[in-house]
């Protein structure tokens, strides 16, 4: 997105906000569109040959334009409407690379760290706090757009919520480009995951499911919870805006009877029941996705619905967990054999 796309809304989107709607996210996933189309090219719009800087400015745009909207909904639709305005981000937990060298833990504590801080606080601190994280600022150098004065004012507190995107979480360490004390070279050779430092890395005993990055720690999730909570202490608590699964489900039978589904949901929803008992504010939670659909650089070939779709047909068959997902929201809960959801070695 490039700076003169984020000019103050038209009378166009006052008729969008004027709609029924009343509870709006501006934008899903920044990061996702900052790395995966401008460091990796995997993603629309397919770039990656200036890959130590488009991404930064990406997100820096993107960041720009969702505190106009949210500025422009504040003064003249917010009141009138009494809803609430938002950003969505996308974030995988990360736990230091289990070691039993104490200078080795303590980098990949390090690194654990520094990975969140390039993937959620890229977006958050600025939306929470007004700015990016020291540790991008001291590691990218002039390549990290600055915000001016009352940019940041306009972005500080500009989500009435924080919308939360997870799925999968892994360890960190070090990757083997980076050096303690040394910033990363500002070169068109380098990206992002350069300048991260960081190598993530799954345990062999974690169940993977039929996304290739997408493996079952739903510890990693009551994690996220937790530190948003207590990082960023949002207005109006935590809303999960997508959190799901998908199986090797392409044949009907496969994806109807989708017990894998239903137990990663009861995984997931006891992690985050602990970590509301422990102290997080959490106020919402939303599976990905109703239906079986196209996803990002995935096609039809992964299905993440509560209704399998047959994509000649268009016929639609609900799953045995939207069923479950049915009664456990009729319900308000649902009994579950799973407690103390925590990561432990095997």
């Amino acid at each position: 997105m490039a700076p003169k796309c984020t000019t103050p809304l038209s009378p166009t989107h006052a008729c969008v906000f004027n709609a029924s709607v009343i509870n709006w996210i501006t934008l899903n996933e920044p990061w996702v569109h900052s790395v995966m189309g401008l460091a990796l090219g995997v993603h629309a719009p397919g770039r990656k040959h200036n890959a130590h800087v488009e991404p930064y400015k990406c997100g820096h745009n993107l960041l720009i334009a969702h505190s106009r909207a949210v500025d422009v909904y504040r003064k003249d639709f917010k009141e009138r409407q009494g809803g609430q305005i938002g950003i969505t981000l996308s974030a995988d937990w990360r736990l230091p690379g289990p070691t039993d060298n104490p200078a080795e833990m303590k980098e990949n504590i390090a690194a654990a760290e520094r990975s969140i801080a390039f993937h959620l606080g890229w977006f958050a601190d600025p939306v929470y706090k007004g700015d990016y994280p020291q540790i991008m600022k001291d590691r990218l150098g002039d390549r990290l757009p600055t915000f001016t004065e009352q940019q940041k004012k306009l972005l500080k507190g500009s989500s009435d919520f924080f919308g939360l995107n997870n799925y999968t979480s892994s360890f960190a360490k070090p990757s083997d480009s980076y050096k303690p004390g040394e910033f990363p070279p500002n070169s068109s050779t380098r990206s992002f995951f350069h300048d991260e430092g960081v190598t993530a890395f799954e345990d062999p005993s974690w169940e993977p499911t039929a996304a290739m990055w997408n493996f079952v720690t739903p510890w990693g999730l009551k994690k996220l919870c937790m530190h948003i909570s207590k990082t960023y202490k949002p207005k109006n608590g935590i809303i999960i805006t997508e959190n799901g699964s998908s199986w090797p489900d392409q044949s009907k039978d496969e994806g109807i009877n989708d017990v894998k589904r239903i137990d990663f949901f009861e995984q997931y929803l006891s992690g985050v029941h602990e970590a509301i008992n422990e102290g997080a504010d959490v106020r919402g939670y939303f599976t990905w996705s109703l239906f079986d659909n196209y996803e990002w650089a995935g096609g039809f070939n992964i299905r993440f619905g509560l209704i399998w779709v047959d994509y000649d047909t268009l016929d639609r068959t609900l799953k045995d967990s939207a069923f479950w997902y049915h009664d456990t929201i009729a319900k308000n809960g649902f009994q579950s054999k799973y407690t103390d959801i925590g990561f432990a070695t095997p």
